[in-house]
């Protein structure tokens, strides 16, 4: 098939029983590959074009309906149950400085084969592949095993990111509380935060339903001894899930907070304004009163006491006695 030479973008291991696993240079000897009771094919393939889906049609006997799983780019994650293999379709989660990334990746398992199919940005398997080919490591090197890794793999970034987002919480918290910070730039970080666990939890809440699915699945892809593994990577994926809706829990009484210490600084304000204003009240009658130019207000109050008592020490009694006023009444 010359059409599988133009497979550059591509990755094929096979893997027989005691024997270190060999590349597949010409993926059009696949399907001979398969008829081997020993051999186990991973091919990997990042972005693939119409041609190398035709080669996985070919070669792998995948259905049109799975591949479309495979060229369709922001496919919900979900599992898909074929007679002879497994369509998993997830988002693998890498942290960043600033966040987190998310790659799409189409996953075709079989008794014999491991097909990866992974979008740009490219989700990186150097973990799984690693893991795989350790000489210590205790598990079958069958399809079952390679799917349990890379779901693992997938599945332990989760928790990495998700723990990175509890402590984001805990210094949101802190700031919070510890007071002197921006209200805007507080209300624009958590807003930010709050959009990113919304986006972080649709990208790994399917997984929990994607595995239920393989370990309640009939069939000879995953032997009982197997399926125990699905069951710990399916409780990592619940704890992440748990950990991220506490986050986002967290995020939104930081929220609600930060409106309630906003609202009580307003009414501070308002009260104190209110205090200026009331105590400025009767102050002002009285300067506007005693300003009158009426005769007898002139005449009378001609000397420095009368003008001391009725200029100075009425306004100081009457600030005095608002201030007790509102002491007693606890607006202080």
């Amino acid at each position: 098939m010359d059409a599988v030479r133009e497979l550059d973008s591509s990755r094929c291991l096979v893997f027989r029983k005691g024997m270190p696993p060999a590349p597949v240079h010409d993926v059009g000897e696949v399907s001979d590959i398969l008829k081997e009771t020993d051999a186990v094919v991973w091919l990997d393939l990042c972005d693939p074009t119409a041609v190398q889906i035709d080669v996985l049609h070919a070669e792998f006997g995948l259905h049109p309906l799975a591949l479309e799983d495979a060229t369709t780019a922001h496919e919900r994650p979900k599992a898909d149950a074929y007679p002879e293999y497994w369509v998993v379709v997830v988002h693998g989660i890498t942290g960043t400085a600033d966040g987190f990334v998310v790659h799409e990746m189409t996953i075709f398992a079989a008794h014999r084969f491991v097909v990866t199919v992974r979008h740009s940005p490219l989700y990186p398997l150097g973990q799984v592949e690693h893991r795989w080919l350790q000489d210590d490591n205790p598990m079958r090197h069958d399809s079952a095993t390679l799917l349990y890794l890379l779901l693992d793999t997938i599945v332990e970034d989760y928790s990495n990111v998700a723990d990175g987002f509890v402590r984001r919480v805990a210094e949101i918290e802190e700031v919070l509380f510890g007071g002197g910070h921006s209200p805007r730039e507080f209300l624009q970080e958590v807003f930010s935060m709050r959009n990113d666990l919304r986006r972080f939890r649709r990208s790994i809440a399917p997984m929990r339903e994607i595995l239920t699915s393989i370990i309640h699945s009939p069939g000879d892809i995953f032997k009982a001894d197997e399926v125990a593994y699905y069951r710990d990577v399916r409780d990592h994926a619940v704890r992440a899930i748990d950990e991220i809706d506490a986050a986002g829990d967290a995020v939104s009484s930081a929220l609600d907070m930060q409106f309630r210490l906003e609202n009580q600084r307003q009414g501070d304000v308002v009260k104190q304004l209110t205090v200026i204003a009331t105590i400025f009240l009767p102050l002002t009658f009285i300067t506007g009163f005693f300003g009158q130019n009426f005769g007898w207000l002139v005449t009378n109050i001609a000397s420095l006491p009368t003008f001391l008592v009725f200029g100075i020490v009425l306004e100081i009694a009457t600030v005095a006695s608002l201030l007790l006023w509102f002491k007693v009444k606890r607006w202080l």
